[in-house]
């Protein structure tokens, strides 16, 4: 009875395995796209920071290395450009 659930759990690892695998290979990191999507969510805790005469130009969000998928590395950037008047 024993060898028979060893076995689904085995199985079941393997094949889980291998999806996440090719999600890795076609897709990228999924760990990646969740820690820019909570970066990119506490980005807002610093608005109270901007000037209250600030309008926003451009939000932008970025993901990446030096390479694709190869590095070593991968920088998240979240950021906006705004323009406000002096005084």
């Amino acid at each position: 009875m024993i060898e028979k659930y060893t076995m689904k759990f085995f199985v079941f690892f393997i094949v889980a395995g291998l999806i996440y695998f090719v999600m890795i290979l076609f897709y990228g990191m999924p760990l990646h796209d969740f820690n820019l999507w909570r970066l990119n969510m506490l980005y807002g805790n610093v608005e109270e920071y901007h000037p209250k005469n600030s309008k926003m130009l451009i939000k932008k969000k970025y993901l990446g290395g030096p390479d694709e998928h190869s590095s070593q590395q991968c920088n998240y950037v979240v950021g906006e450009i705004r323009s406000s008047t002096f005084g």
